[in-house]
């Protein structure tokens, strides 16, 4: 498997969810909401990308544009849908990280895969918090 895969996975799942999202605005005059979509992924994508930075690696990039998809579906649902899906799967890896660092199983400063946590939360928001 190359190792672009994922890059384009992710930029063409931005693309097809980006543009049915458009064309559900226009249908259905929902400009609102595709705006705040637009802003969530921005916003998410940014915030991801700053820890990215200030974190020295502990968050990669992929966790980067994945976060950006999320935060455009997630910014059509409602804020709320956003800001529960991200606060969701950070506390769902804090939940696997804390007893992995307490019975030394990872070192302090290991890398943990944020990609699975984040569509848990997104997922558990989607299909269990009412919105």
């Amino acid at each position: 498997m190359s190792s672009d895969y994922p890059r384009v996975l992710v930029y063409s799942r931005v693309t097809i969810i980006g543009a049915l999202l458009a064309t559900l605005a226009i249908l259905h005059s929902r400009g609102a909401d595709f705006l705040r979509a637009l802003v969530g992924m921005a916003i998410i994508a940014v915030l991801y990308l700053v820890l990215a930075l200030v974190s020295g690696g502990g968050l990669g990039a992929g966790n980067v544009k994945l976060g950006g998809l999320l935060g455009l579906a997630l910014g059509w649902l409602g804020w709320s849908a956003l800001i529960t899906a991200t606060v969701l799967g950070w506390f769902a890896a804090v939940l696997v990280w804390l007893p992995l660092r307490a019975t030394r199983r990872r070192q302090r400063g290991s890398l943990v895969p944020m990609g699975l946590f984040l569509l848990i939360g997104a997922f558990v928001t989607i299909t269990v918090v009412p919105t």
